[in-house]
């Protein structure tokens, strides 16, 4: 822009796309407050971690002050771990 303002080298800018600084955006979508609590109650049924197959069952690894470690028990369905 200074180049084409100030000291008039250059006619127009060749880097200036008419409309790229103009905002349009879309409204974005609120959830209700039954929405939220429905969230909350999906959100604090999953383990935080992950389950593994292990030949019988299934075993559950989770963090736990910032140390991977694995639950004693071994859980006959992924559901159940």
């Amino acid at each position: 822009m200074t180049a084409t303002e100030d000291d008039r080298l250059i006619p127009r800018n060749p880097c200036r796309i008419r409309g790229a600084g103009d905002e349009k955006p879309e409204e974005r979508p609120v959830l209700t407050v039954a929405q939220v609590f429905e969230l909350a109650d999906r959100v604090g049924r999953r383990p935080i971690g992950n389950i593994r197959e292990h030949g019988k069952g299934y075993r559950l690894r989770f963090q736990r002050h910032g140390e991977m470690r694995t639950h004693p028990e071994m859980f006959l369905t992924r559901a159940e771990a």
